[in-house]
């Protein structure tokens, strides 16, 4: 015989994940023209920001070799000043369709940058406008 929270039980469990899911993170806010920014100015974000625009994603092909102590200078300089020209405030360290991350040091901590395989032919990450509450 089947007890009737067999059937019950799995669609209540659904809903309480549902709920509890898309009660949390970020909130993506529709994108609207920005000025462009100064690159020195971009935070890098290792997580979504409360709210925000995505301004896209923002690619290098240049200096992807990682120097002396892993140092990944040059590819944060570039994808900062590319994401600055956007108007971004801040660069996410997250891109769609990037398979693989490489860890090196840039001032000073280590980060994870996406990039689209080994070995590496670019760095990505999203440029994003970090909306004030």
């Amino acid at each position: 015989m089947k007890r009737w929270y067999s059937a019950v039980l799995p669609m209540g469990l659904c809903a309480l994940l549902a709920v509890a899911v898309g009660g949390c993170g970020s909130t993506i806010v529709p994108t609207t023209p920005h000025a462009p920014t100064e690159a020195s100015a971009v935070q890098i974000l290792e997580a979504a920001p409360s709210k925000y625009e995505v301004l896209g994603i923002v690619e290098t092909t240049e200096s992807l070799k990682w120097g002396e102590y892993a140092s990944i200078e040059p590819v944060m300089t570039a994808l900062k000043k590319k994401a600055a020209a956007l108007g971004a405030t801040g660069l996410l360290l997250d891109a769609a369709g990037a398979p693989v991350k490489a860890t090196g040091m840039y001032n000073g901590k280590a980060f994870q940058v996406p990039i689209d395989g080994l070995p590496a032919t670019k760095a990505m990450a999203t440029a994003v406008y970090i909306v004030k509450p």
